[in-house]
């Protein structure tokens, strides 16, 4: 994207919204539009997900707990 914004592609890459003033800088465009939107998007969209599987881990975890290890396919055939 910085590239993309430095010398105005025009790709997907760069593009902007329609309301955003014509005379605005490379800086705050590509620190606002690029470097702060993907730090933001990026780092909660892996903290949500990452919390979800923790949840799911966590609670396959407690449920093991409570009924004891699971039998596996071999185990049910060796007999242990």
């Amino acid at each position: 994207m910085f590239f993309a914004y430095r010398n105005n592609l025009g790709t997907h890459y760069d593009a902007v919204p329609p309301d955003l003033p014509a005379g605005i800088g490379f800086w705050p465009k590509y620190l606002w539009l690029a470097f702060f939107a993907q730090l933001v998007f990026w780092v909660s969209t892996t903290i949500v997900i990452g919390m979800l599987f923790g949840t799911v881990a966590a609670g396959d975890r407690a449920t093991e707990a409570f009924s004891g290890p699971r039998r596996t396919l071999s185990g049910l055939i060796t007999g242990k």
